[in-house]
This record gives structure tokens, sequence and C-alpha cells, in this order.
């Protein structure tokens, strides 16, 4: 009798999965023809304007949201108590992104010791910023703002339930904490957090790692298996939005490789690992603000970007001010191989863009099977610590960053779904891996198996 139940339920599955692939491959169609219909717009001169190829539209709030909300000293049985932000975009808005602020009152420097003293000596809401952002980008909520000011950077914002008055902001790397005055109360607004049904906290200790500091849960965290069917656009679509002309543009192929190339850009499709790369030959010499630079990238990142579930800003590279922007399921980072399948980068100058590279494959179909098992991960903590266990200290020092996030893994049984498990993720000289990888290969280095 079992093994005829789990005939059927193998059999049933199949078929719903055969049927969301041929339903994900209509959609995909149906965007993609609809979408040039209405993205084409004839110019003066009858040449065709760049389309928008994305048919997911995403706010300012959801990719430039904290990664963490952290409560210090507020909750009586848990000193440190963190939250994910993901599904809070409209109470950011209503809080953060509507604070009316006079101007900064004070600055002072902040060593990371001092900062985590002042923080959990106090009654602290902590919003926590995956990497920095100029004060510019939140100009609008200041009734006066130095433009000195607005090029400054911050990845912290602090509200002191001890004074309701002031809200402060801090940047890890420079030290720097700044302290601005509200023009209203906002305590009642924020506090809010404190309480909030659909906002689940974790206890969490603070970690110092390398040049930063992070919070992890001291519990084990479940996590659910995910699985979507995966789509991507013809290339005509892209060359149509980078190519005003087409005609001009001369194509080039090489096993894997596709260039289409004009006299000032130059787009190449890589099928070997589902991307697109984007190089213009712009010369400039005029200094962007940073204001600028982040709001045109999301901008134009918006255009492009098919990922139908949550999209995060990543980081900043300031060596050639590349923005990076990551890929979510429900909030959760997603990580790939060399990240092709997860990060879409961007560099842009006062006079356009200069540097795209962006994953041509996506999801918009989830494979919802009833009784999908969720994985149970480790503490943070834990992991943590058993990273200190097998690693040397000089190599521990080496770790950036600590995150829980989803592999990308391709099925074996169709080549059109991908499956998301959950597992703990280290950043590690310039790259993410998993904890056990990284383990793995600090073996083979020291003991060579």
């Amino acid at each position: 009798m079992g093994v005829k139940q789990n005939v059927k339920r193998t059999t049933l599955t199949n078929i719903i999965l055969t049927l969301l692939v041929l339903s994900s491959i209509v959609l995909s169609f149906s965007l993609w023809t609809t979408g040039r219909n209405i993205g084409e717009e004839e110019t003066d001169s009858n040449q065709s304007s760049p389309s928008r190829i994305s048919f997911r539209t995403h706010s300012f709030e959801e990719v430039f949201r904290p990664r963490l909300i952290a409560l210090h000293g507020i909750q009586d049985e848990k000193p440190l108590s963190i939250a994910t932000s993901y599904g809070l975009n409209d109470f950011l808005k209503e809080t953060i992104a509507s604070s009316q602020l006079s101007k900064i009152v004070q600055k002072e420097s902040l060593t990371q010791e001092e900062y985590v003293e002042k923080i959990t000596r106090g009654k602290w809401i902590e919003f926590v910023y995956p990497d920095e952002l100029p004060f510019g980008i939140i100009s609008s909520n200041f009734s006066e703002l130095s433009k000195e000011t607005t090029n400054l950077f911050f990845d912290r914002i602090l509200f002191d339930q001890y004074d309701s008055a002031k809200v402060s902001f801090y940047h890890m790397e420079s030290g720097s904490f700044y302290t601005a005055e509200m023009i209203e109360d906002e305590k009642t607004k924020v506090g809010s957090l404190i309480n909030q049904e659909d906002i689940f906290y974790q206890s969490a200790e603070i970690i110092y790692l390398k040049d930063t500091i992070k919070y992890l849960p001291t519990d084990p965290v479940e996590i659910p298996y995910q699985s979507y069917i995966i789509s991507q656009f013809p290339d005509r679509t892209y060359i149509n939005h980078f190519f005003t002309d087409t005609s001009l543009v001369d194509r080039r192929s090489t096993n894997n490789y596709t260039r289409y190339i004009d006299l000032t850009k130059e787009v190449t499709i890589n099928e070997n690992n589902h991307t697109l790369t984007y190089l213009s030959q712009i010369y400039t010499v005029d200094e962007m603000d940073p204001e600028d630079r982040y709001t045109k990238s999301f901008q134009q990142i918006n255009q492009l970007e098919n990922w139908s579930d949550s999209l995060s800003f990543s980081s900043i590279n300031k060596e050639n001010n590349i923005l990076s922007f990551r890929r979510e399921i429900n909030g959760v980072p997603v990580f790939s191989k060399n990240e092709y399948e997860s990060i879409s980068e961007i560099a842009i100058v006062e006079e356009g863009v200069t540097h795209i590279k962006l994953p041509l494959r996506f999801v918009n179909t989830p494979i919802d099977i009833k009784g999908s098992p969720k994985k149970q991960l480790s503490s943070g903590i834990e992991m943590i610590n058993k990273l200190r266990t097998e690693m040397s200290e000089e190599d521990f020092q080496l770790i950036d960053d600590f995150s829980i996030g989803y592999s990308w893994e391709e099925s074996n049984e169709d080549s059109q779904v991908v499956n998301f498990e959950p597992d703990w993720y280290v950043y590690y000289k310039d790259r993410w891996l998993t904890c056990s990888s990284l383990i793995d290969l600090h073996k083979e280095t020291v003991y060579g198996f």
C-alpha cells in the first residue's frame, strides 16, 4: 500500500512539475512579447529607444533596506535580539524613510569597541545595512544637510529609547558616529517594532570579524527548501535594449561566446555561465556624487533585472565604484558558483553606464508541492566557533562576513528546475563559500586531502 501511495505521489509531482514548466514558458513568452510592444517608444529619428526588460519593479525601500533589525537591552530575557527586515518595506517607508530630521548636531569618533560599549549599555533599536550608504540618498529627510555631509557614509541607523528626539548614524570603517535631531517625535513609530507580531526575534551575540562586527543567532534556525522554474529571454531582447540601431552592430561568435559590437559599446553573451556583460567607452573627468551613483545604478538595474522575488543592495567596490545587487528568496540571499546566477553589477559615471554584469536566467514560477521540507541550520555562534576550531587564527582573521543563504543548485532531473538549499555562508578572500566548503578547503591546504 505504501509503495502505491509513493508511486501516486511521484506521478502527481511529475504532472504538476510538467504543468508548471509549460505555464512558465507561456508566461515568459507573453511577458517578453508584451514588454517589447509596450517598452518600445519612437524617438524623433524614428529609432526605438531602450525598452524596459524587467517585468518586476523593485522599490527603493526594498533594495536599500537594512539587513537586520537589532534590539539592544530592550527585551529583558534577551540582551541582544535580531530579526530580518524582509516584509517590512511599508513599515520602513513610514518610519525611516519618512522621519523628519532637522540637522546633524554632533559628530564623534568611536572605535568598534567603544561603539559596542555604547549600544550595550543603553536601549537601542539598530538597523544594520549590508554596506555603506551615502547620506545623500536620505537628504530629503533633513531640513538642513550640507553638501559635504551628503557625500559622507553610514551603515547603521540607531534610535535611542532613552532620547527619542534624536537619531544616530554610524559608519563602521571610519568610526564616525553622527547624531541628528528630529523635528517630531518618532519614538512611537519605531518603538512598535519591539512588539510587532509578524517579526520573529532571535537571541544573538556580538562577534568581531576582521574590520566589522556581526550579530549571530545563538539558537538553530529552520529555513525551508525552495524550488523554481528557470526562465530566460532571447538574446535579441537585450540587444534591442542596449543598441538603438541594431543595423550598425557587428555580431561575432566564438564557441559559446557571442559579442555584439558597435562604435562605442560591446555586449557579450556567455552561454557557459549564462551571463551578459556590457561595456561602454565613456571617458570622463567629472566626479559623480555618491547619491547620484547609488540612485542611478538602482534605476538601471531595475530596468534589467527580471528576478521575481526580492532584490537587495549588496556592496560597493570602492576601487572601481561598481555596485552589486543580490537576488533573494523571501529575503534570504541567494549564492551561486562565482555569483553568476546571483549578483548583478553596474558601474556608472556622469555621462552614462560603463559596465553591467547581468545573470540571464531568472525564476518566476515557484514549485509549491505540499510537504516541502525545512532544513535546520546550526546556530551562527556554533558555526563560527567551529570555524575557529578548524582554522588557524591567521586564516580565521581573513573572514569578512557571515550569512545564511540559499545555494543555487540545478536539478539533476529537470534542466528547467533550480533548487535552493539553505546553508551558512562566509565571505573569505573576496568570495562567498559555504562554511563546510571553507573547512574542506582548509583541510586540503593543511593536510593535503
